[in-house]
Protein backbone atom coordinates (compact mmCIF):
# COMPACT_ATOMS: atom_id res chain seq x y z
CA UNK A 1 0.00 0.00 0.00
CA UNK A 2 2.84 2.32 1.00
CA UNK A 3 4.67 1.67 -2.34
CA UNK A 4 1.59 2.72 -4.16
CA UNK A 5 1.09 5.91 -2.28
CA UNK A 6 4.75 6.67 -2.81
CA UNK A 7 4.42 6.20 -6.72
CA UNK A 8 1.78 8.55 -6.85
CA UNK A 9 3.23 10.90 -4.81
CA UNK A 10 6.28 10.74 -7.18
CA UNK A 11 3.92 11.38 -10.38
CA UNK A 12 2.40 14.46 -8.60
CA UNK A 13 6.25 15.90 -8.00
CA UNK A 14 7.06 15.23 -11.51
CA UNK A 15 4.05 16.94 -12.74
CA UNK A 16 4.57 19.69 -10.68
CA UNK A 17 8.13 20.20 -11.74
CA UNK A 18 6.78 20.06 -15.11
CA UNK A 19 4.93 22.62 -14.66
CA UNK A 20 7.70 25.02 -13.99
CA UNK A 21 9.09 24.67 -17.46
CA UNK A 22 11.54 22.04 -15.80
CA UNK A 23 12.71 18.30 -16.98
CA UNK A 24 12.37 15.63 -15.04
CA UNK A 25 13.74 11.98 -15.31
CA UNK A 26 12.09 9.35 -12.81
CA UNK A 27 14.71 7.51 -11.25
CA UNK A 28 13.84 3.69 -10.75
CA UNK A 29 16.92 1.71 -11.23
CA UNK A 30 19.92 1.25 -8.28
CA UNK A 31 17.73 4.08 -6.55
CA UNK A 32 20.42 5.00 -3.64
CA UNK A 33 17.90 7.87 -2.52
CA UNK A 34 17.02 9.64 -5.38
CA UNK A 35 13.53 8.78 -6.71
CA UNK A 36 13.74 11.91 -9.44
CA UNK A 37 16.21 13.98 -11.82
CA UNK A 38 14.88 17.39 -12.24
CA UNK A 39 16.83 19.37 -14.65
CA UNK A 40 16.49 23.33 -14.05
CA UNK A 41 14.87 25.52 -17.42
CA UNK A 42 14.15 29.24 -17.06
CA UNK A 43 10.52 30.36 -18.01
CA UNK A 44 11.67 29.74 -22.25
CA UNK A 45 12.44 26.42 -21.35
CA UNK A 46 15.90 26.60 -21.73
CA UNK A 47 18.03 23.85 -20.23
CA UNK A 48 20.17 25.59 -18.05
CA UNK A 49 22.93 22.68 -17.60
CA UNK A 50 22.13 22.88 -13.79
CA UNK A 51 20.59 18.91 -12.12
CA UNK A 52 18.76 18.59 -8.62
CA UNK A 53 18.09 15.53 -7.58
CA UNK A 54 14.63 14.83 -5.28
CA UNK A 55 14.20 12.15 -3.03
CA UNK A 56 10.35 12.49 -2.61
CA UNK A 57 8.27 11.02 0.72
CA UNK A 58 4.49 10.53 0.18
CA UNK A 59 1.62 10.52 3.14
CA UNK A 60 -2.19 10.43 2.20
CA UNK A 61 -2.53 13.05 4.48
CA UNK A 62 -0.79 15.67 6.90
CA UNK A 63 -2.29 14.21 10.15
CA UNK A 64 -0.63 13.73 13.28
CA UNK A 65 -0.89 9.89 12.08
CA UNK A 66 0.72 10.04 9.04
CA UNK A 67 4.19 8.59 8.56
CA UNK A 68 5.98 12.06 7.18
CA UNK A 69 3.69 14.71 8.67
CA UNK A 70 3.47 13.15 12.30
CA UNK A 71 6.20 15.83 13.70
CA UNK A 72 5.84 18.74 13.26
CA UNK A 73 7.76 22.13 14.46
CA UNK A 74 5.87 24.86 15.84
CA UNK A 75 6.54 28.53 16.65
CA UNK A 76 3.87 30.66 18.62
CA UNK A 77 1.43 27.75 18.56
CA UNK A 78 1.88 27.64 14.16
CA UNK A 79 3.24 24.94 12.48
CA UNK A 80 6.06 26.66 10.58
CA UNK A 81 7.64 22.92 9.18
CA UNK A 82 8.01 19.15 9.89
CA UNK A 83 10.83 17.30 10.97
CA UNK A 84 12.04 13.74 8.63
CA UNK A 85 13.93 11.52 9.91
CA UNK A 86 16.32 8.86 9.40
CA UNK A 87 17.72 6.16 11.44
CA UNK A 88 20.70 3.80 10.72
CA UNK A 89 21.66 1.80 8.52
CA UNK A 90 19.20 3.23 6.03
CA UNK A 91 19.98 7.21 6.84
CA UNK A 92 20.68 8.68 3.01
CA UNK A 93 21.65 11.82 4.45
CA UNK A 94 25.61 11.06 4.05
CA UNK A 95 24.83 9.85 0.17
CA UNK A 96 22.77 13.34 -0.26
CA UNK A 97 25.61 15.97 0.81
CA UNK A 98 28.55 14.02 -0.50
CA UNK A 99 26.64 13.72 -4.27
CA UNK A 100 28.17 16.22 -6.56
CA UNK A 101 24.64 16.92 -7.59
CA UNK A 102 22.65 18.96 -5.32
CA UNK A 103 19.78 17.48 -3.24
CA UNK A 104 16.51 18.57 -2.17
CA UNK A 105 13.91 16.08 -0.09
CA UNK A 106 10.04 16.47 -0.64
CA UNK A 107 7.35 15.92 1.62
CA UNK A 108 4.28 15.25 -0.79
CA UNK A 109 0.43 15.37 0.94
CA UNK A 110 -1.96 13.06 -1.16
CA UNK A 111 -5.26 14.92 0.05
CA UNK A 112 -3.82 18.64 -0.47
CA UNK A 113 -1.55 17.81 -3.20
CA UNK A 114 0.79 20.20 -2.30
CA UNK A 115 4.57 19.22 -1.28
CA UNK A 116 7.00 21.07 0.64
CA UNK A 117 10.81 20.75 -0.07
CA UNK A 118 14.10 21.13 1.82
CA UNK A 119 17.57 21.53 0.45
CA UNK A 120 20.11 18.91 1.88
CA UNK A 121 22.67 20.62 3.36
CA UNK A 122 25.34 20.17 6.29
CA UNK A 123 23.94 23.03 7.79
CA UNK A 124 20.52 21.94 7.15
CA UNK A 125 20.86 18.53 9.02
CA UNK A 126 20.93 17.68 12.63
CA UNK A 127 22.90 14.61 13.82
CA UNK A 128 21.58 12.68 17.04
CA UNK A 129 22.48 9.58 18.58
CA UNK A 130 19.47 7.94 16.88
CA UNK A 131 19.99 9.44 13.03
CA UNK A 132 19.71 12.33 11.20
CA UNK A 133 16.74 15.01 11.03
CA UNK A 134 16.27 17.49 8.69
CA UNK A 135 13.58 20.68 8.72
CA UNK A 136 11.40 20.90 5.40
CA UNK A 137 9.64 23.80 6.15
CA UNK A 138 5.91 24.77 5.18
CA UNK A 139 6.72 27.92 3.36
CA UNK A 140 8.84 26.08 0.48
CA UNK A 141 6.13 24.62 -1.74
CA UNK A 142 6.92 23.73 -4.84
CA UNK A 143 5.06 26.19 -7.14
CA UNK A 144 5.94 29.14 -9.22
CA UNK A 145 6.58 31.45 -6.28
CA UNK A 146 9.65 28.98 -5.49
CA UNK A 147 11.60 29.08 -8.72
CA UNK A 148 14.11 31.06 -7.41
CA UNK A 149 14.72 29.39 -4.57
CA UNK A 150 15.25 26.15 -6.37
CA UNK A 151 17.53 27.81 -9.18
CA UNK A 152 19.32 29.01 -6.12
CA UNK A 153 19.49 25.05 -5.15
CA UNK A 154 20.55 23.82 -8.87
CA UNK A 155 23.80 26.65 -8.90
CA UNK A 156 24.52 25.39 -6.06
CA UNK A 157 26.41 22.76 -7.54
CA UNK A 158 29.46 24.96 -9.11
CA UNK A 159 30.48 26.07 -5.42
CA UNK A 160 30.92 29.34 -3.64
CA UNK A 161 33.13 30.69 -6.26
CA UNK A 162 33.41 31.05 -10.25
CA UNK A 163 36.19 30.01 -12.50
CA UNK A 164 36.12 33.42 -13.98
CA UNK A 165 37.49 35.21 -11.04
CA UNK A 166 40.90 36.64 -11.50
CA UNK A 167 42.53 38.68 -14.21
CA UNK A 168 43.41 36.19 -16.38
CA UNK A 169 40.58 33.86 -18.59
CA UNK A 170 42.09 30.48 -19.28
CA UNK A 171 39.39 29.23 -21.49
CA UNK A 172 38.98 32.34 -23.66
CA UNK A 173 40.23 30.00 -26.55
CA UNK A 174 37.19 27.54 -25.99
CA UNK A 175 34.96 30.33 -26.55
CA UNK A 176 32.07 29.74 -28.77
CA UNK A 177 31.08 32.05 -31.95
CA UNK A 178 27.90 33.21 -30.07
CA UNK A 179 29.46 34.09 -26.92
CA UNK A 180 32.77 36.05 -28.60
CA UNK A 181 31.28 39.14 -29.23
CA UNK A 182 29.67 39.56 -26.22
CA UNK A 183 33.02 39.20 -24.43
CA UNK A 184 34.47 41.89 -26.64
CA UNK A 185 31.70 44.19 -25.81
CA UNK A 186 31.46 43.53 -22.01
CA UNK A 187 34.56 42.62 -20.76
CA UNK A 188 37.65 43.61 -23.43
CA UNK A 189 39.96 42.80 -21.05
CA UNK A 190 39.21 38.87 -21.24
CA UNK A 191 39.54 39.33 -24.93
CA UNK A 192 42.33 42.20 -25.53
CA UNK A 193 45.52 40.92 -25.13
CA UNK A 194 48.56 43.06 -25.18
CA UNK A 195 51.08 40.44 -26.39
CA UNK A 196 49.60 38.44 -29.36
CA UNK A 197 51.52 37.33 -32.42
CA UNK A 198 49.60 37.67 -35.06
CA UNK A 199 49.92 36.38 -38.54
CA UNK A 200 47.30 37.83 -40.29
CA UNK A 201 45.47 40.96 -40.29
CA UNK A 202 42.19 39.45 -40.65
CA UNK A 203 42.03 37.29 -37.47
CA UNK A 204 40.62 38.11 -34.14
CA UNK A 205 38.42 40.69 -34.99
CA UNK A 206 36.76 39.94 -31.73
CA UNK A 207 39.90 41.40 -30.21
CA UNK A 208 39.73 44.27 -32.10
CA UNK A 209 36.65 45.33 -30.96
CA UNK A 210 37.71 44.44 -27.63
CA UNK A 211 40.37 46.97 -27.78
CA UNK A 212 38.48 49.75 -29.44
CA UNK A 213 36.19 49.36 -26.71
CA UNK A 214 39.17 50.15 -24.27
CA UNK A 215 39.43 53.22 -26.69
CA UNK A 216 43.07 51.94 -27.68
CA UNK A 217 43.52 53.92 -30.84
CA UNK A 218 47.10 54.23 -30.58
CA UNK A 219 47.52 50.36 -30.94
CA UNK A 220 44.71 50.37 -33.57
CA UNK A 221 45.05 53.27 -35.45
CA UNK A 222 48.45 55.28 -34.46
CA UNK A 223 50.58 52.49 -35.39
CA UNK A 224 49.48 52.11 -38.56
CA UNK A 225 50.15 56.07 -39.27
CA UNK A 226 53.68 55.67 -37.85
CA UNK A 227 54.22 53.06 -39.97
CA UNK A 228 53.51 55.03 -43.62
CA UNK A 229 55.97 57.34 -42.51
CA UNK A 230 58.88 55.18 -40.86
CA UNK A 231 60.46 52.54 -42.40
CA UNK A 232 60.91 48.99 -40.43
CA UNK A 233 58.01 50.07 -38.59
CA UNK A 234 55.19 46.94 -38.59
CA UNK A 235 51.68 48.26 -39.04
CA UNK A 236 48.82 47.67 -36.89
CA UNK A 237 47.99 43.58 -37.01
CA UNK A 238 44.74 44.71 -37.77
CA UNK A 239 42.16 45.54 -40.54
CA UNK A 240 41.59 49.28 -40.52
CA UNK A 241 38.32 50.80 -39.93
CA UNK A 242 37.34 51.33 -43.56
CA UNK A 243 38.99 47.40 -44.63
CA UNK A 244 36.52 46.56 -41.37
CA UNK A 245 34.09 48.02 -42.70
CA UNK A 246 33.97 47.08 -46.36
CA UNK A 247 34.77 43.18 -45.18
CA UNK A 248 32.66 40.14 -45.96
CA UNK A 249 33.18 39.15 -42.21
CA UNK A 250 30.17 40.58 -40.07
CA UNK A 251 32.11 40.74 -36.99
CA UNK A 252 34.88 42.88 -39.14
CA UNK A 253 31.99 45.28 -39.97
CA UNK A 254 30.76 45.66 -36.54
CA UNK A 255 34.54 46.67 -35.45
CA UNK A 256 34.19 49.37 -38.85
CA UNK A 257 30.86 50.82 -38.00
CA UNK A 258 31.71 51.07 -33.76
CA UNK A 259 35.21 52.77 -34.75
CA UNK A 260 33.03 55.31 -36.82
CA UNK A 261 30.67 55.84 -34.01
CA UNK A 262 33.46 56.70 -31.14
CA UNK A 263 34.55 59.66 -34.53
CA UNK A 264 30.97 61.17 -35.41
CA UNK A 265 28.20 59.85 -33.00
CA UNK A 266 25.90 58.68 -35.24
CA UNK A 267 24.07 55.44 -33.53
CA UNK A 268 21.99 54.83 -37.02
CA UNK A 269 25.75 53.07 -38.42
CA UNK A 270 24.05 50.21 -36.76
CA UNK A 271 21.01 49.61 -37.77
CA UNK A 272 22.46 47.47 -40.87
CA UNK A 273 24.55 45.41 -38.85
CA UNK A 274 21.04 44.45 -37.64
CA UNK A 275 19.37 44.28 -40.56
CA UNK A 276 22.27 41.75 -42.02
CA UNK A 277 22.30 39.60 -38.86
CA UNK A 278 19.97 36.43 -39.05
CA UNK A 279 17.29 36.25 -36.03
CA UNK A 280 17.98 34.46 -32.89
CA UNK A 281 21.85 35.18 -32.80
CA UNK A 282 24.25 36.14 -30.98
CA UNK A 283 25.27 39.16 -34.02
CA UNK A 284 21.95 40.75 -34.29
CA UNK A 285 21.51 40.90 -30.42
CA UNK A 286 24.86 42.67 -30.34
CA UNK A 287 23.96 45.15 -32.81
CA UNK A 288 20.51 45.82 -31.37
CA UNK A 289 22.69 46.43 -28.10
CA UNK A 290 25.03 48.79 -29.59
CA UNK A 291 22.47 50.64 -31.53
CA UNK A 292 20.20 50.60 -28.26
CA UNK A 293 23.39 51.85 -25.87
CA UNK A 294 24.30 54.47 -28.20
CA UNK A 295 20.60 55.52 -28.92
CA UNK A 296 20.14 56.65 -25.39
CA UNK A 297 23.70 58.33 -25.58
CA UNK A 298 22.07 60.95 -28.28
CA UNK A 299 18.71 60.67 -26.21
CA UNK A 300 16.41 59.19 -28.26
CA UNK A 301 15.16 57.00 -25.69
CA UNK A 302 11.90 56.33 -27.31
CA UNK A 303 13.47 54.60 -30.27
CA UNK A 304 15.81 52.35 -27.92
CA UNK A 305 12.54 51.13 -25.91
CA UNK A 306 10.78 50.37 -29.09
CA UNK A 307 14.33 48.77 -30.80
CA UNK A 308 13.97 46.79 -27.44
CA UNK A 309 10.69 45.88 -27.32
CA UNK A 310 10.66 44.62 -30.29
CA UNK A 311 13.42 42.13 -30.09
CA UNK A 312 12.16 40.73 -27.40
CA UNK A 313 8.84 39.18 -29.06
CA UNK A 314 11.26 38.32 -32.23
CA UNK A 315 13.81 36.54 -30.45
CA UNK A 316 12.30 33.64 -28.29
CA UNK A 317 15.33 31.28 -29.41
CA UNK A 318 18.00 32.70 -27.93
CA UNK A 319 20.00 31.48 -25.49
CA UNK A 320 19.28 33.07 -21.86
CA UNK A 321 22.41 35.27 -21.64
CA UNK A 322 21.88 36.72 -24.73
CA UNK A 323 18.41 37.49 -24.24
CA UNK A 324 18.71 38.74 -20.26
CA UNK A 325 21.53 41.35 -22.23
CA UNK A 326 18.62 42.30 -24.45
CA UNK A 327 16.56 42.45 -21.45
CA UNK A 328 18.79 44.58 -19.48
CA UNK A 329 18.76 47.41 -22.24
CA UNK A 330 14.88 47.39 -22.13
CA UNK A 331 14.65 47.81 -18.35
CA UNK A 332 17.33 50.54 -18.60
CA UNK A 333 14.94 52.14 -21.36
CA UNK A 334 11.73 51.24 -18.72
CA UNK A 335 13.66 52.87 -16.48
CA UNK A 336 14.45 56.01 -18.50
CA UNK A 337 10.92 56.86 -19.58
CA UNK A 338 9.59 56.80 -15.98
CA UNK A 339 8.24 53.40 -16.18
CA UNK A 340 9.47 52.11 -12.99
CA UNK A 341 7.25 49.13 -12.20
CA UNK A 342 7.76 47.54 -15.40
CA UNK A 343 11.58 48.17 -14.79
CA UNK A 344 11.80 46.99 -11.74
CA UNK A 345 9.57 43.82 -12.99
CA UNK A 346 12.16 43.04 -16.06
CA UNK A 347 15.03 43.73 -13.52
CA UNK A 348 13.72 40.93 -11.19
CA UNK A 349 13.59 38.30 -13.95
CA UNK A 350 16.83 39.36 -15.14
CA UNK A 351 18.60 38.24 -11.99
CA UNK A 352 17.58 34.56 -12.37
CA UNK A 353 20.85 34.66 -15.42
CA UNK A 354 23.10 34.16 -12.19
CA UNK A 355 21.68 30.85 -12.15
CA UNK A 356 22.08 30.08 -16.11
CA UNK A 357 25.59 31.57 -16.27
CA UNK A 358 27.25 31.93 -12.59
CA UNK A 359 30.24 31.19 -14.98
CA UNK A 360 30.17 33.28 -17.28
CA UNK A 361 31.39 36.74 -16.20
CA UNK A 362 29.04 38.76 -19.01
CA UNK A 363 26.35 36.82 -17.25
CA UNK A 364 26.90 37.99 -14.02
CA UNK A 365 27.92 41.55 -15.47
CA UNK A 366 24.60 41.69 -16.96
CA UNK A 367 22.89 40.49 -13.58
CA UNK A 368 25.15 43.53 -11.46
CA UNK A 369 23.24 45.82 -14.19
CA UNK A 370 20.00 44.66 -13.67
CA UNK A 371 20.61 44.68 -9.77
CA UNK A 372 21.50 48.53 -10.36
CA UNK A 373 18.33 49.14 -12.16
CA UNK A 374 16.24 47.37 -9.41
CA UNK A 375 17.63 49.12 -7.18
CA UNK A 376 16.98 52.60 -8.83
CA UNK A 377 13.56 51.77 -10.01
CA UNK A 378 12.96 51.01 -6.17
CA UNK A 379 13.89 54.00 -4.41
CA UNK A 380 16.78 51.77 -3.09
CA UNK A 381 19.95 53.09 -4.31
CA UNK A 382 20.42 55.82 -1.83
CA UNK A 383 20.06 53.16 1.11
CA UNK A 384 23.65 52.44 2.29
CA UNK A 385 22.84 48.58 3.23
CA UNK A 386 20.38 48.04 -0.31
CA UNK A 387 23.05 45.85 -1.64
CA UNK A 388 23.93 47.59 -4.77
CA UNK A 389 27.47 47.88 -4.41
CA UNK A 390 28.19 44.10 -3.21
CA UNK A 391 25.74 43.22 -6.16
CA UNK A 392 27.63 45.12 -8.69
CA UNK A 393 31.61 44.09 -7.48
CA UNK A 394 31.92 41.59 -10.24
CA UNK A 395 34.81 40.48 -12.18
CA UNK A 396 33.34 42.33 -14.88
CA UNK A 397 32.48 45.70 -13.28
CA UNK A 398 35.47 46.93 -14.20
CA UNK A 399 33.84 50.81 -15.58
CA UNK A 400 34.00 52.11 -12.03
CA UNK A 401 37.53 51.32 -11.80
CA UNK A 402 38.02 52.91 -15.35
CA UNK A 403 36.43 56.42 -13.90
CA UNK A 404 38.56 56.21 -11.21
CA UNK A 405 42.13 56.19 -13.74
CA UNK A 406 40.25 58.83 -15.69
CA UNK A 407 39.40 61.22 -13.07
CA UNK A 408 42.80 60.49 -11.58
CA UNK A 409 44.58 61.24 -14.69
CA UNK A 410 42.46 64.57 -15.00
CA UNK A 411 43.14 65.91 -11.59
CA UNK A 412 47.04 65.45 -12.63
CA UNK A 413 46.96 66.67 -15.29
CA UNK A 414 45.02 70.08 -14.58
CA UNK A 415 47.45 70.41 -11.57
CA UNK A 416 50.50 70.11 -14.04
CA UNK A 417 48.76 72.44 -16.31
CA UNK A 418 48.13 74.92 -13.36
CA UNK A 419 51.75 74.48 -11.85
CA UNK A 420 53.29 75.29 -15.58
CA UNK A 421 51.02 78.40 -16.02
CA UNK A 422 50.56 77.29 -19.18
CA UNK A 423 46.78 77.61 -21.46
CA UNK A 424 48.69 75.12 -23.61
CA UNK A 425 46.34 71.47 -22.80
CA UNK A 426 49.39 68.57 -23.15
CA UNK A 427 49.18 65.90 -25.68
CA UNK A 428 48.42 63.14 -23.20
CA UNK A 429 45.00 65.09 -22.17
CA UNK A 430 43.42 62.78 -24.09
CA UNK A 431 44.12 59.51 -21.57
CA UNK A 432 41.33 61.15 -19.50
CA UNK A 433 38.80 61.07 -22.42
CA UNK A 434 39.85 57.49 -23.47
CA UNK A 435 39.49 56.23 -19.59
CA UNK A 436 35.77 57.89 -19.70
CA UNK A 437 34.34 57.09 -22.37
CA UNK A 438 35.80 53.05 -21.99
CA UNK A 439 33.47 53.17 -18.86
CA UNK A 440 30.32 55.01 -20.59
CA UNK A 441 31.09 52.09 -23.15
CA UNK A 442 31.44 49.26 -20.83
CA UNK A 443 28.14 51.03 -18.39
CA UNK A 444 25.79 51.45 -21.85
CA UNK A 445 27.18 47.75 -23.38
CA UNK A 446 25.93 46.01 -20.06
CA UNK A 447 23.10 48.00 -19.02
CA UNK A 448 24.36 49.03 -16.17
CA UNK A 449 22.01 52.66 -16.34
CA UNK A 450 22.61 54.03 -13.12
CA UNK A 451 26.47 54.17 -13.63
CA UNK A 452 26.45 54.78 -17.00
CA UNK A 453 24.28 58.00 -16.20
CA UNK A 454 27.40 58.96 -13.94
CA UNK A 455 30.15 58.02 -15.62
CA UNK A 456 28.52 60.44 -18.88
CA UNK A 457 28.10 63.32 -16.86
CA UNK A 458 31.80 63.05 -15.83
CA UNK A 459 32.52 62.60 -19.46
CA UNK A 460 31.07 65.93 -19.97
CA UNK A 461 32.12 67.88 -17.32
CA UNK A 462 35.96 66.82 -17.71
CA UNK A 463 35.58 67.49 -21.25
CA UNK A 464 34.44 70.81 -20.94
CA UNK A 465 36.46 71.49 -17.94
CA UNK A 466 39.72 70.86 -20.39
CA UNK A 467 38.59 73.55 -22.73
CA UNK A 468 39.22 76.07 -20.24
CA UNK A 469 42.60 77.59 -19.81
CA UNK A 470 43.88 77.32 -16.12
CA UNK A 471 46.34 79.60 -14.63
CA UNK A 472 48.18 79.87 -11.40
CA UNK A 473 47.29 83.51 -10.78
CA UNK A 474 43.05 82.82 -11.85
CA UNK A 475 43.28 80.08 -9.57
CA UNK A 476 45.13 82.80 -6.40
CA UNK A 477 42.72 85.43 -7.03
CA UNK A 478 39.64 82.81 -6.98
CA UNK A 479 40.69 81.37 -3.72
CA UNK A 480 41.24 84.95 -1.88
Amino acid sequence: MQETVGTAGQSRVQAQFEELNWGVAPNPYHDLGTDLWLMARDDRRFDLGLLVGAQVKTSKTRSATSKYFKEPKREHGKTVGWWYRESFPEDHFNDWIKHSIPHILVLHDLKSGKSYWAHVTKDAIARTKFGTKILVPKSQQINAAAVGELLDVAVSQRGSKSTWEGSSWPDIAALGPEDRIRYALLTPRLMAKRHTLRIRSDQNPCEAIAMLVQTRFLELDGRREIAEHLPGIEPAPFLSADEARAAGEWEWNLYGDLHRYLHDGDPDIFQPLIEAAPLNSAQRVAAVVLRTATLIENGRVAEALELTADELTRAPGLDPVNFAWVEVQHARCLLEVGKHKKARRLAINVQRIQAAGADDPTAMAIAASAAGILFRASGWLQQPNSGYVSSNDTAAGWWPQTTAYGLEAFLNDRFALWASESTDEPAHFSDTWRHLRTATLLSGFAGDHPSWQTDIRSLLSTRCRLTRPVSRRASCARAH
